[in-house]
């Protein structure tokens, strides 16, 4: 049904979307039950303590690209050696590990510093980059520029020194003239080992306490701010004149990034509207007006009918691109939320990593406040859904998701769309899978099928397609339709993913939303022959399984 507009091909390639075989046995999959979202950190963890105890050390490299001078080497390995020893992070020496340029961490050492020393025409350059094995962030580069003059002495002047080989200082060593503070700014560079980001956003400026577990203050100031904090738990207070404060917790990991955005209506009539996009920094308007770049808070919004468009907009011309309209409509204290994904890529690397686009679903743990600073508490479970992740609001427009999973495993799927919409729900068990349609199909397709295989070695696919004209939807596994077929929303529809027990057992979610940023002609284009080809076989349909590690 989705498909009409490509009729023309429809004939040709229609014997190779054969469906599924249905059971012969009665089963029923049963109503998708209510979604409720819980206010809960971005990720479960075991314990506070857990994220606190990543070992504090260091592994670092030295490179020297065109710098022949041995002299002149050792003498910036002494300088190099020195400034690493001498910093302490959280009270404790930092430990170090000597590794060569092209070395990779051993196991022990989670972060790693690579030091370039280039040398140029009349002057040298120290550079300096830190990385993160576990999350792969890299810290923005560190840069100083430095000189280096001849010495004037004839003699040798060479000492060993703390095993080092190290010049007298009787005039025969060359003279290196750092910046007097790239010592101390190297170590505060550094310091930032065993820390998150959090970028926090509202719309009016509002003051901000930030308090550590033990209710210790840990930053103050106004919004917007971005800041890099210690790994643990924190509760955010943030108020603004007039308005109800508000209390919010978060868990931040070592070397994550978390954006939290707020929102206030100015009375109990107004409503407030966020919006996110990915990629993000695409210009958005609101009736007609920019408010910025992505992500961006709005509050207090006159109740009824908002137009959002979401634009492109090119540096070098200034000019900017509409990729997307949305008419939202704002009810009186209402704070809306919606994410448009343009162009959206989440790897969740065997475990779970909700990012941006996920929030935690009656996840085993969550932060609370307690009589001596925040606790780890227990979600009381609620309602028929087990453990699991719930996307943000996605914007309802033409798109299309792969969600690759390993053979074999069982996933829940759930979609929902605000109170009285259509929620289908497809659950993947053994040799079985169970689909319950949307209310809105006008023929009985729920019931039980036989799981379609992957092919050999290969990951299982689930494919999500919508199309926003016509407001239907269409569900496949495998290559095998589950559904094709209507479902109404309320113009936004949000995801829901489960496996057994408290995992889940998704490799990757990789979202397309049409246009995307670049030319949409030609975007379109080539994803409609990319999709016309893959129904024609000539383009493979699942990707192998990753190497085991």
């Amino acid at each position: 049904m989705a498909r009409l507009s490509f009729s023309p091909f429809l004939i040709f390639f229609a014997i190779s979307c054969a469906g599924l075989q249905t059971v012969q046995e009665e089963s029923s999959a049963g109503p998708m039950p209510a979604v409720r979202p819980h206010a809960l950190p971005s990720a479960p963890v075991a314990s506070l303590e857990e994220i606190q105890k990543e070992p504090l050390t260091l592994a670092y490299s030295m490179d020297f690209p065109g710098v022949n001078d041995s002299d002149i080497r050792r003498i910036l390995e002494q300088k190099f050696h020195g400034w690493l020893r001498a910093i302490s992070i959280r009270g404790t020496v930092l430990q170090t590990f000597r590794l060569g340029p092209d070395e990779s961490a051993p196991s022990g050492y989670p972060y790693v510093l690579r030091l370039k020393v280039r040398a140029e025409e009349d002057h040298f350059v120290l550079e300096g980059l830190l990385q993160h094995a576990g999350s792969g962030r890299k810290y923005p580069a560190f840069q100083r520029n430095f000189e280096i003059e001849a010495p004037t002495g004839q003699s040798d002047g060479l000492a060993l020194f703390s095993g080092l080989t190290s010049f007298l200082s009787d005039g025969t060593a060359p003279s290196i003239s750092f910046p007097a503070s790239t010592g101390s700014e190297l170590k505060e560079w550094i310091s930032r080992i065993g820390t998150g980001q959090v970028r926090i956003l509202s719309g009016p400026e509002a003051s901000i306490q930030i308090m550590d577990r033990s209710g210790r203050l840990a930053h103050s100031g106004t919004t917007p701010v971005e800041i890099d904090l210690p790994a643990g738990a924190y509760e955010f207070r943030i108020k603004r004149k007039g308005m109800e404060p508000r209390v919010q917790t978060a868990i931040l990991r070592p070397a994550s990034q978390e954006v939290m955005l707020l929102t206030w209506p100015d009375d109990e009539s107004a409503g407030s509207l966020s919006v996110l996009t990915s990629p993000e920094q695409l210009q958005v308007a609101i009736d007609g007006t920019v408010q910025g770049r992505s992500p961006v808070a709005m509050p207090s919004l006159v109740p009824g009918g908002a137009e959002v468009e979401i634009a492109n907009r090119e540096e070098d011309t200034g000019e900017a691109f509409v990729m997307r309209t949305s008419n939202i409509v704002v009810g009186e204290g209402q704070d809306i939320s919606r994410f448009f994904p343009f162009s959206y890529y989440v790897d969740f690397a065997r475990e779970p990593a909700p990012g941006s686009m996920w929030n935690s679903n009656q996840a085993l743990t969550r932060i609370k406040a307690g009589p001596g600073g925040l606790e780890l508490g227990t979600v009381q479970k609620g309602g028929d859904l087990p453990p699991g992740l719930l996307s943000q609001p996605l914007e309802a427009m033409d798109m299309k998701m792969r969600i690759s999973f390993q053979p074999g495993s069982n996933l829940i799927l759930g979609l929902a769309s605000g109170e009285g919409s259509d929620r289908p729900m497809l659950k993947i068990q053994s040799n079985r899978l169970y689909f319950h349609a949307p209310e809105s199909s006008t023929e009985e397709e729920s019931g039980a099928f036989l799981r379609p295989a992957p092919g050999e070695g290969q990951l299982e696919i689930l494919e999500i397609r919508y199309y926003e004209e016509s407001r239907e939807l269409s569900l496949s596994l495998n290559g095998k339709e589950i559904y094709d077929g209507p479902y109404q929303n309320s113009g936004y529809f949000q995801l829901f993913l489960s496996g057994t027990g408290n995992t889940v057992p998704v490799e990757e979610v990789d979202v397309r939303a049409g246009p995307m940023v670049s030319n949409p002609f030609f975007e379109w284009a080539g994803s409609f022959f990319f999709d016309l080809g893959r129904n024609l076989g000539m383009n493979g349909r699942l990707r192998p399984l990753p190497q085991e590690k």
